[in-house]
């Protein structure tokens, strides 16, 4: 940190090279107009890459949920409801072996159901057990 007095202060006749903080003692390097729209761009250009990986990853994270949905492993067929039979999402995922959250999220990636006036998914067991059977991609 350099010392404060005479020599730090600039001369009358030139600009002004630094601005300082009004709560700080530090010194600022003063910015021009044009390297504020360069510095812009550049975080304009960055945030556009960062959010394209993250779709990349989410659509990545999607298919590899898809792929386990097909490698699960289903119960044996004495322990299977019938086809017909109504399920709920936590039924769903008992039967499965996975958490609730897992079969809302395959439901959003296309595991048939519908939902009950107050909001709640019902799976058909046959559909179920089609789609984990099936290739989704």
């Amino acid at each position: 940190m350099a010392q404060r007095g005479s020599q730090d202060r600039d001369s009358p006749g030139e600009p002004t090279a630094a601005i300082r903080s009004p709560r700080s003692r530090r010194r600022y390097q003063a910015t021009s107009a044009a390297e504020l729209t360069e510095i812009g761009r550049l975080f304009q250009t960055k945030l556009r890459e960062v959010e394209a990986d993250d779709r990349e990853r989410k659509i990545q994270n999607r298919r590899r949920t898809k792929a386990r949905a097909r490698r699960r492993r289903l119960p044996p067929a004495a322990q299977q409801p019938p086809d017909d039979q109504l399920l709920g999402t936590r039924e769903v995922a008992q039967l499965l072996g996975v958490h609730p959250r897992t079969v809302g999220n395959w439901a959003k990636d296309g595991l048939p159901c519908f939902r009950t006036l107050g909001g709640l998914r019902r799976f058909r067991w046959g559909q179920v057990r089609t789609w984990i059977l099936t290739d989704h991609d």
